[in-house]
């Protein structure tokens, strides 16, 4: 649904196929990536967010994008491109014992061949997105390179809140040159630790630090702190895509409670907003994949509708994905209904 005032955001980072492996050999086929991920769930919130990225003209994009055109996202910024390859990640479910738990890979379990993996936007192409930035309220990057640098420049500039979420940092340098334009840093606990002494040089107005089941804590620019406790949930499914969900649901209060800076607020103000984001990535506990929630039909039963299953027997999946669409083997794709 849209908003009265729809709010729009520019998105750029990992854009991937995410293939669902749980008590099957045939995976459930989602977009992923946090950037397609945040984008996805910004747009089940109302917005106009907008992924920008590079993926391949193959099976794997073709899915990725069935799957964000059907959820409304808009992908005018995402380029396709024949000599590219759309980055694709395996997670495995364990469903068995007391807890539930995944794993990533980025190889084929079945060859062990490696997988594509994420390609930075063009320069040509980024020239393009920089024309628009003037139509966006908010700017979400969850990797770090030249050309997020001046994206991030540019929305900070024009006095707009910037979320920066990375897995990891290849060059400290490149991070202490970005942190003065980022409004929230959310990163985990091992990489506030990788980055301490950097970010002892320079706070952003919001540091969001995530310690998995024991909740998250944050710092302010201004020194003030403090931990909040993890929510509970009685039905722990699958954890992949919660830290997703949080992150759209702090930039998502943020339009609502009209807060450019986090500054200017009162300690409680700020938990309030961690708490209400922190409701919507413990609700995603409770569903397969990283976007589960968003797939829940409305019906007199309790299901999960994902678009596509893969069967793809004890071939490849990356020679599988890297089909063009109309050579791709029949019987291949099917949706599944988890109950």
């Amino acid at each position: 649904m849209k908003m009265k005032n729809q709010p729009k955001c520019l998105g750029t980072g990992l854009l991937s196929l995410d293939l669902i492996y749980k008590d099957s050999t045939k995976p459930l086929a989602a977009a992923g990536g946090s950037c397609g991920n945040v984008m996805a769930m910004l747009t089940s919130f109302g917005w106009d967010a907008r992924p920008a990225g590079r993926i391949g003209e193959d099976l794997a994009a073709s899915i990725l994008l069935h799957d964000l055109i059907s959820l409304g996202v808009n992908t005018d910024f995402i380029y396709q491109d024949k000599n590219s390859h759309t980055p694709i990640i395996l997670e495995f479910l364990n469903m068995s014992g007391s807890e539930s738990g995944h794993s990533f890979s980025r190889t084929c379990h079945i060859t062990q061949q490696k997988l594509p993996r994420y390609e930075a936007l063009h320069d040509a192409e980024i020239c393009n997105i920089l024309k628009s930035v003037d139509e966006f309220d908010y700017y979400y990057f969850d990797r770090l390179d030249n050309n997020a640098l001046k994206l991030a420049s540019r929305f900070s500039q024009q006095g707009k809140p910037v979320f920066f979420e990375p897995q990891k940092i290849s060059s400290v340098t490149q991070f202490l040159e970005v942190l003065p334009h980022v409004s929230v840093l959310k990163i985990s606990d091992e990489t506030a630790l990788n980055l301490s002494d950097a970010l002892n040089q320079c706070l952003p107005d919001l540091t969001i630090v995530t310690h998995g089941k024991e909740g998250l804590s944050y710092r302010c620019s201004d020194g003030r702190h403090a931990s909040i406790p993890a929510m509970r949930n009685e039905n722990v499914v699958d954890a992949c895509g919660s830290g997703d969900w949080l992150s759209a649901s702090i930039i998502n209060e943020m339009f609502v409670q009209q807060i450019t800076s986090f500054s200017v607020l009162s300690a409680r103000a700020i938990e309030n907003v961690l708490f209400n984001s922190q409701m919507k990535s413990t609700d995603n506990l409770s569903y397969v994949g990283a976007r589960g929630a968003m797939y829940k039909q409305i019906t007199p039963v309790d299901e999960i509708v994902y678009p596509f299953s893969i069967d793809f027997g004890a071939n490849s999946v990356g020679n599988y994905m890297q089909l063009q669409d109309d050579v791709a083997p029949s019987g291949l794709l099917s949706q599944t209904v988890l109950s």
